[in-house]
């Protein structure tokens, strides 16, 4: 019987074992075979070394939790092992573990091999990539912006830092005033009835937590604080937001509301950043009203659900953006303003893209400019992460 094998006059190989072995064993990819259930490699081309410093001979048998981080290998035998079994094909990136004990970042594809007659799973292939570097320097580039986005709002905070004294001072004037009441009425013999001193003690406290955590909320503002996603509702951090606003909104002789649903809107993001956004947005409204001659001074914040997203908007009626400035409105540097960097847009789109998002610039027939960000919902950001945990 002769041979199936054919020559490849390029290379000098046979197109079929000896080449494809040949690909295998150079390949500066790691490629592996597991097996279903306990995930153990079933094959490795040496690449495994480079990776972790093991041999094929060492890992082979060996279940490839074993080589992962513990917290990646619980996320991945709850969640993506069963989505690599459904889907046939995932890539995610996870850490590896290296003979030393040390981790690195890996991103993986791994397929599902069925039998095609009975649609058995009969193993898993993985086609793995060392992305450490990457990895390091994309740490590198968040923390690089994290600096540049707490410097603008050190910036933002001291252009609001008048009405932001407003604010905090309306709580203590007025907790001022109800202890001075009582303290006046003690001096002159006059002690209040309990029902009455409790309604005082009541209205002192109630005002004394109103400037506790605006202070708070602005101390959270302007604190240099690593990325930390949680659960956050927008409506809730929208009304916050504004609240910082009302008193320069009013010398304005202006308006500034929010518009938002009834129910829950709910985003997996990190808090401060989206609130800096928020007032980035909000204090370039403000600061087109001051060069402007529009008689209504109105500052809309609406908010709105979508299926699997969230969209806010902050909308104008101040004249809108210069039509020179439209299509690099997001870049670095770029700015209407006389004394501004430029830097508080673009810092605002990297932050809203990091989340998964997108902001944009448009105008419509109710509003002269409206800043647009979409945001994912806290499930379908969940359901779209690649990286693990």
């Amino acid at each position: 019987m002769g041979s199936n094998k054919h020559v490849d006059n390029f290379s000098g190989f046979e197109m079929d074992e000896d080449r494809y072995r040949f690909l295998v064993e150079h390949s500066g990819e790691l490629i592996s075979a597991h097996r279903p259930g306990d995930w153990a490699y079933t094959a490795v081309n040496p690449a495994i070394k480079s990776f972790s410093g093991y041999t094929p001979e060492e890992v082979i048998g060996r279940s490839a939790y074993d080589m992962y981080h513990p917290e990646d290998a619980e996320a991945m035998q709850k969640k993506l092992i069963p989505a690599i079994y459904k889907d046939g094909i995932r890539t995610f990136r996870y850490r590896h573990k290296h003979k030393d004990g040390s981790y690195g970042w890996v991103e993986s594809t791994h397929r599902s091999i069925r039998d095609p007659d009975t649609g058995e799973l009969k193993e898993i292939i993985a086609v793995s990539r060392d992305i450490s570097a990457q990895m390091a320097a994309e740490q590198a580039l968040r923390e690089q912006q994290a600096e540049l986005a707490h410097m603008s709002r050190l910036m933002t905070m001291g252009e609001m830092a008048s009405g932001l004294a407003h604010e905090i001072n309306q709580p203590l004037a007025t907790t001022l005033n109800y202890a001075n009441g009582a303290l006046r009425r003690l001096q002159q013999g006059k002690v209040p009835d309990p029902q009455r001193l409790e309604s005082l003690l009541k209205a002192i406290v109630k005002q004394s937590q109103r400037a506790a955590e605006i202070v708070k909320r602005l101390r959270g503002l302007v604190k240099k604080t690593p990325f930390q996603r949680s659960d956050i509702e927008l409506g809730a951090l929208c009304t916050d937001v504004v609240g910082f606003f009302h008193h320069e909104v009013a010398l304005l002789s202006g308006e500034i509301r929010v518009e938002k649903p009834d129910k829950p809107v709910v985003i997996t993001a990190d808090r401060v950043q989206i609130e800096q956004v928020l007032v980035n947005l909000i204090r370039n409204a403000i600061d087109a009203y001051s060069d402007s001659d529009s008689e209504e001074k109105l500052i809309v914040v609406r908010l709105q659900a979508f299926p699997g997203s969230a969209m806010i908007c902050v909308m104008d009626n101040a004249g809108g953006v210069d039509a020179s400035l439209v299509e690099s409105i997001f870049e670095p540097y770029v700015t209407s303003k006389s004394d501004g960097l430029g830097m508080g847009l673009s810092i605002s789109r990297s932050i809203i893209e990091a989340h998964g998002g997108r902001i944009s610039l448009e105008e419509t027939r109710d509003f002269a400019t409206v800043f647009r960000m979409v945001l994912p919902l806290t499930n379908s950001l969940r359901e779209k992460r690649g990286m693990i945990p």
